[in-house]
């Protein structure tokens, strides 16, 4: 949402539903993705009667705390670099130590930049 946007109330509703639990819930029974970002929608019943293992990610999820990672401007370098290795890794043109090495040492190199 932008301030150009000319409905900002239908799009808050909108970003609203995207974020609710009924929403990850039911993208999740339809096979879309995982009961996504949501606790509460993790450890829903019917979501574990279907997929057990979602009871303990919930666990976790509830237990767990967020994580300080400083900020680091540099995604679209990041990005390219895990692209463009995993990418010869899909088109078997390395193995998969290989690719851990080789991404290892690009994102070592971009995250010694300075901060932009």
């Amino acid at each position: 949402m932008t301030t150009l946007t000319k409905q900002p109330e239908a799009v808050w509703k909108y970003l609203e539903w995207l974020g609710s639990k009924w929403y990850a819930v039911e993208a999740f029974f339809q096979g879309f993705t995982g009961p996504g970002g949501r606790r509460d929608s993790w450890g829903d019943p019917e979501v574990i009667k279907r997929w057990p293992l979602a009871a303990e990610i919930a666990q976790v999820l509830e237990t767990s705390e967020a994580e300080e990672v400083p900020a680091n401007l540099r995604f679209q370098e990041i990005d390219k670099a895990y692209s463009a290795h995993v990418g010869e890794l899909l088109l078997n043109k390395m193995t998969p130590d290989q690719c851990a090495q080789r991404l290892k040492a690009d994102l070592d190199d971009i995250l010694s930049q300075p901060i932009i």
